[in-house]
């Protein structure tokens, strides 16, 4: 730290770009504070791996946030309702959504329209796999996987299940922690 105010933003800033709550600051005798950082994401699994498609566009957390809002309704927003979400005013919200429209991600429904929906035909879109919908429920509820789950979960011999891992593991939708029996999958953070 070199004391030139940095450490307070950039908590805020890791903390919203990895998907986590804010850091709570909380006063400890007036001199001292505690800060309370929460490894725990915001979004369920299902949603972090919906906006992975997004990865590599630097999106900010509010515009992660009206994606998300815009997918649990129907695929569509109002500025208003991002203004209303952010806190932006009127203005830097229109400046969030005109950036989102020149990427492809979102499009106006029609010309003058403050309606917005996500562009179904975006590119980034990575499609999930078939072997990681059918482990997703029990990685949520388990919170990860040994090499016996997948296979028994896949219905597949050891080696395939080996080879499906290593595939997913490769393209990151998986992380491997562990070696040999005490191996283990998890959701990437």
């Amino acid at each position: 730290m070199r004391e030139l105010g940095e450490g307070i933003p950039r908590m805020f800033e890791e903390m919203e770009r990895e998907g986590f709550y804010p850091p709570r600051f909380d006063d400890i005798g007036g001199v001292y504070f505690q800060v309370r950082l929460r490894n725990e994401p915001v979004y369920d699994t299902k949603t972090l791996l919906w906006l992975r498609q997004f990865n590599g566009l630097n999106l900010t957390g509010d515009q992660k946030r009206i994606l998300v809002c815009a997918k649990v309704h129907g695929g569509r927003f109002k500025s208003r309702e991002y203004q209303k979400l952010t806190g932006l005013d009127m203005y830097r919200a229109l400046m969030s959504i005109r950036n989102m429209i020149r990427r492809g991600i979102v499009r106006s429904t029609g010309k003058g329209s403050r309606v917005y929906e996500i562009n179904k035909d975006f590119a980034g879109a990575p499609v999930e796999p078939p072997e990681l919908v059918q482990l997703l429920p029990e990685l949520q509820r388990k919170g990860e996987l040994g090499n016996s789950d997948v296979t028994s979960i896949l219905k597949l011999d050891r080696q395939a299940a080996l080879r499906v891992t290593r595939r997913l593991v490769r393209d990151g939708w998986l992380v491997r922690e562990g070696q040999r029996k005490w191996t283990r999958y998890r959701l990437p953070s």
